[in-house]
């Protein structure tokens, strides 16, 4: 007997989560909504606010089904109540909803089910009319309109007397059974219209059970009304929700729109922010659809829930997957799931059915244990480590007939069936070696490692757990790896050294010792993979020679930083990987241009002589602006044809790796144009506004980095002069055949030079003034004139003191500022300024400006950050003057 009901209950069980609102269909369409015209009245507003059946706000009316109607499952005889909640939906079941209810699709309530048409919080509505005449019970209808009135409706106001009812209204205005007694300004009238009614259309068996809410509208807010409809369908069972005309202020509501079965985990509900014709179905219980001014349903929008139709004759049982699963004793299979079995109806019924022999001598009973046995996924209980078979039962309770899946079984281990796949290296360094794969279907793998390529296998057996190990020993087969992941690094392994690895998948059991299953066979499970090589040339030991007129490649990603210790200069630093070069000349005094151009990554090369931990820096460069790309690198030095001269290439900071192309090329060494190499052989120049002129073709390579060009090879020319009593002086600087000028000028003594503030000019093509001021009379300041090797050539120098030039400015009388400057350059003279002119360091006019005034204003906001030079031209004199905009 227990046996037997616990089947009946779980036949009753099994068809009702079958029987989930969730398989109900929706449709919508659009037609004319049609008010009851002779409606039962369930309720009628006789209060404009308030938490009372008055307001129709959160209260429960009783209504008795008119016919049998099924839902969800649940068939409701003739004569079962069903409740008409005032937030604007109807429930099942024997308990009502809590009056208060404004979610009804998500609610934990206990009721069998809800419809919910406008499920929010609400209550009656209401029209707000305009003022009347002391003593006249006529009042202009200024809001609202006349089809939310009802005669006798209750009416209250400022002046309105208690009790009085609407009597009779037109499209104009409204009378009510009593004369106000009162005027104001201002004053709002209420006329209560919520309703709600129902009726019996249609003749059985396809009548119509039809739940009208009139003037519903959300809590208390004024003119915000709507008509809709909730209609039952005798014998198709289907569910119709009908809305009708609607009013909307600009405050936004959202009612829930769908169905709930008997927990709130079964709904089937709609949702949109911006259109009732357009909504898309929920995904959670919460999901609304917004009720707004500009989102309102249409009149005659139908939304329509239809329940899928009940199961007939030998349902359709399908198959189950996985056939077959080894597993330990003590785990818990993977879920079993049944599809291809019938769908789209209601009345089916699931059971999961057991046996230990496939039915041959122990028949098929319902399975014990596990979850989930009477629904159509079956996740077992834990095995016992015999062989167990599983079966789905689909019954369909309206015909009573049933069909079987086929059996699935759960076996003891076996030997994985699905070998590891796709054994792949990654990014190999010069020690290290990372490897993935695919799993196969064991529980567990692992990996061998060998400098071998002849493994021996593992075999099956009861042991210890494996021991892994990332960093290889050096030789012979390790375990690197063992678990279930799918990745594993290899450290300690040599560089340029080839290595094998392979991964065998298995299935272990037990708790220590294990039981071990291996699957041995090899396919893409087995891989061959060297380290990386450091370059040949990754030390100064190893240094390649080379020669002239030949181009050496290579990369520095796996070299190590060799003689750290080497001075830096040129604007380069020892600090990143590098690869060394050689060169001896052959005999003959020869200059050699080093040209990185080509590489592929921001390199630096620095030059030597000397030996290992000793070595004497004579040249190098960082970013050479003769380069397309102008972080690469070139630089020249002179080779006197026997002495061995070093290179090294590396990156321009610790972490600059990649690729590099040096060209070699040779020329006859030719001696400069001029004598003054550096500053100590410099040349004097008097400041007397003479031209001087000169040639740096051919200039020596220098260790002084100007600070507008510190990553260059500074081949340079120097002069020196000496302050005049005014502290001014005039430095000019033209190019000639040399295409690109640049100078800087300093102070102090040649052992510690200082670079004078603001003076450094660099890349110009015309004439550059350098207006020194607050010079020491009598001191010695330096000028430093340079280009690289490509650009050198002849050029005119002129110093001069603009004090003792009448046609010159008066630099007392001039002024110019903010400088730096962020955007607007203020300047002043005593006599008109005619013109003023901005050019970049490149010698391109940037600004050109018409002033003819003693004072005005250049507006640099919209020029890069950096050095410009502003002429200022008075009268037949220009002065020149280098600004900075930051």
């Amino acid at each position: 007997m227990k046996k037997i009901t616990l089947l009946l209950f779980a036949f009753f069980t099994c068809w009702q989560i079958n029987a989930q609102v969730s398989s109900y269909a929706f449709s919508q369409s659009n037609g004319t909504y049609m008010a009851l015209s002779a409606p039962t009245i369930l309720a009628t507003q006789t209060a404009t606010s308030g938490t009372s059946a008055a307001a129709l706000d959160d209260v429960n009316y009783t209504l008795a089904l008119p016919f049998d109607f099924n839902f969800a499952g649940v068939n409701y005889v003739t004569g079962t109540n069903i409740y008409v909640n005032t937030n604007g939906f109807v429930s099942f079941g024997a308990t009502a909803p809590t009056a208060g209810t404004y979610g009804p699709i998500g609610s934990t309530n206990v009721y069998d089910g809800a419809l919910s048409a406008f499920g929010l919080d609400a209550n009656g509505g209401y029209a707000a009319l305009g003022s009347n005449t002391t003593g006249s019970p006529v009042i202009t209808i200024t809001s609202g309109t006349t089809s939310e009135f009802t005669v006798g409706a209750l009416i209250s106001g400022t002046g309105v007397p208690a009790g009085a009812t609407v009597v009779s209204f037109d499209a104009t205005q409204v009378t009510i059974s009593a004369n106000c007694t009162s005027t104001g300004t201002g004053r709002t009238f209420h006329v209560a219209t919520g309703q709600i009614s129902y009726g019996i259309e249609g003749v059985s068996p396809n009548r119509k059970l039809i739940i009208q809410y009139t003037n519903l509208r959300p809590y208390n807010v004024t003119q915000r009304n709507l008509d809709f409809q909730i209609v039952l369908n005798e014998t198709s069972n289907v569910i119709d929700f009908i809305y009708g005309s609607s009013i909307s202020g600009t405050t936004s509501s959202a009612p829930q729109v769908g169905l709930r079965g008997s927990v709130n985990t079964s709904y089937l509900n709609r949702t949109s922010a911006t259109s009732w014709s357009s909504t898309t179905a929920g995904t959670s219980n919460t999901q609304t659809v917004t009720f707004l001014n500009t989102v309102l349903p249409t009149s005659g929008l139908t939304f329509t829930w239809t329940p899928p139709v009940p199961c007939s004759g030998v349902p359709t049982a399908g198959s189950v997957t996985p056939a077959i699963q080894n597993i330990c004793s003590g785990t818990v299979p993977a879920t079993i799931v049944a599809t291809g079995f019938t769908s789209g109806v209601t009345g089916l019924s699931f059971q999961w059915e057991e046996s230990n022999d496939d039915g041959v001598t122990d028949v098929w009973q319902n399975a014990v244990g596990g979850t989930g046995a009477t629904t159509s996924s079956y996740i077992p209980p834990a095995f016992s480590g015999t062989t167990i078979y599983y079966r789905l039962k689909v019954t369909c309770t309206n015909s009573g007939s049933s069909s079987e899946t086929a059996s699935v079984s759960i076996n003891p281990p076996a030997t994985p069936s699905n070998q590891v796949t796709l054994l792949t290296a990654g990014t190999v360094t010069l020690t290290t070696i990372p490897l993935s794969w695919t799993n196969g279907n064991g529980n567990r793998r692992v990996v061998y490692f060998s400098n071998s390529p002849v493994f021996v296998d593992p075999v099956n057996g009861n042991g210890p757990a494996l021991t892994a190990n990332t960093v290889y020993a050096g030789s012979g087969q390790q375990i690197v790896f063992d678990g279930t992941g799918t990745t594993v690094t290899v450290t300690g392994l040599t560089q340029g050294t080839t290595y094998y690895a392979k991964v065998y998948e298995y299935t272990r059991c037990g708790a220590g010792p294990y039981d071990y299953y291996y699957n041995v066979t090899t396919g893409t499970n087995i891989i061959t993979v060297a380290t990386q090589s450091a370059p040949a040339n990754d030390n100064f030991a190893n240094a390649a020679v080379i020669s002239c007129g030949n181009t050496y490649t290579g990369s520095t990603v796996y070299a190590s930083l060799d003689e750290d210790s080497a001075p830096d200069g040129f604007g380069a630093d020892m600090d990143a990987p590098n690869v060394w070069f050689s060169f001896t000349g052959s005999g003959t005094a020869q200059t050699v241009t080093l040209d990185l151009c080509a590489s592929s990554y921001d390199s630096s090369v620095l030059i030597y002589t000397g030996t290992s931990g000793a070595l004497t820096l004579i040249g190098g460069n960082d970013d050479d602006a003769s380069c397309t790309n102008g972080t690469r690198s070139k630089a020249s030095f002179n080779s006197d044809g026997t002495t061995t001269y070093y290179i090294a290439i590396e990156g321009w900071n610790s972490g600059s790796t990649g690729a590099y192309s040096m060209t070699v090329s040779c020329v006859a060494v030719n001696p400069p144009a001029v004598t003054n190499q550096d500053c100590g052989t410099s040349l004097a120049v008097n400041v007397d506004g003479v031209n001087v002129g000169s040639d740096n073709s051919y200039g020596t390579v220098n260790a002084t980095q100007p600070s507008c060009d510190s990553f260059g090879s500074i081949q340079d020319v120097w002069f020196s002069f000496q302050a005049p009593t005014s502290g001014l002086v005039d430095c000019a600087v033209t190019v000639g055949s040399m295409t690109s000028g640049n100078f800087t000028v300093y102070s102090g003594t040649c052992a510690t030079l200082t670079e004078t503030t603001l003076a450094c000019n660099s890349n110009f093509t015309g004439t550059i003034t350098e207006n020194l001021t607050g010079l020491v009379a009598g001191n010695t300041y330096y000028v430093q004139v340079w280009s690289n090797a490509s650009e050198q050539g002849t050029f005119i120098i002129n110093l001069s003191d603009p004090s003792l030039s009448s046609s010159s400015f008066d630099n007392n009388a001039f002024t110019a500022y903010p400088n730096p400057v962020k955007d607007i350059l203020n300047l002043s003279y005593t006599s008109e300024i005619s013109n003023v002119q901005v050019v970049n360091m490149l010698g391109q006019v940037v600004l050109d400006r018409k002033m003819n005034a003693t004072e005005g204003q250049i507006n640099m906001s919209g020029l890069n950050s950096g050095a410009y030079i502003v002429n200022v031209t008075v009268g037949n004199t220009t002065k020149s003057i280098k600004v900075i905009k930051q």
